[in-house]
C-alpha cells in the first residue's frame, strides 16, 4: 500500500492535468461521444486466482512459490517505473543554467 501512495502523490498532477483535458475536451465538442478514461492499473484477481489463495485446514501450499516470485518481480517493475518517473527534470530554457526541478515533484 505505501507503493500506491507513493505511485498516487508522484502521479496526482498528472492525473488532475487529464481530468482538466477531458472536461475542457467535453465542453468544446458537447455533441461528441468520448469514450471513458482508461485505468491503468492491473485487472482484479478472478475467482480462480482467488480460490488458489484461500487455503482450508489440510491443504498445502501448491506452486506459492511461483506467484510469490511474479508479485516480486512485479513490484520490482513499478519500483523502477516510480523511480524513472521520479527522476525526469524540467530543463532550462537556456542550456548553460541548471536543471529547473523535478517534473513531477513529491
Amino acid at each position: 500500500m505505501a507503493d500506491r501512495a507513493d505511485w498516487d502523490r508522484v502521479t496526482r498532477r498528472q492525473w488532475q492535468l487529464a481530468v482538466a483535458a477531458g472536461a475542457e475536451l467535453r465542453r468544446r465538442h458537447p455533441g461528441r461521444s468520448h469514450p471513458p478514461p482508461r485505468s491503468a492499473d492491473p485487472e482484479p484477481a478472478t475467482g480462480a486466482l482467488r480460490d488458489q489463495l484461500s487455503l482450508s485446514v489440510g491443504e498445502t501450499v501448491s506452486d506459492m512459490g511461483e506467484w510469490i516470485r511474479e508479485l516480486a518481480d512485479q513490484r520490482g517493475e513499478f519500483a523502477d517505473r516510480l523511480a524513472g518517473r521520479q527522476s525526469i527534470m524540467v530543463p532550462a530554457e537556456d542550456p548553460d543554467h541548471d536543471d529547473l526541478g523535478p517534473d513531477f515533484p513529491c
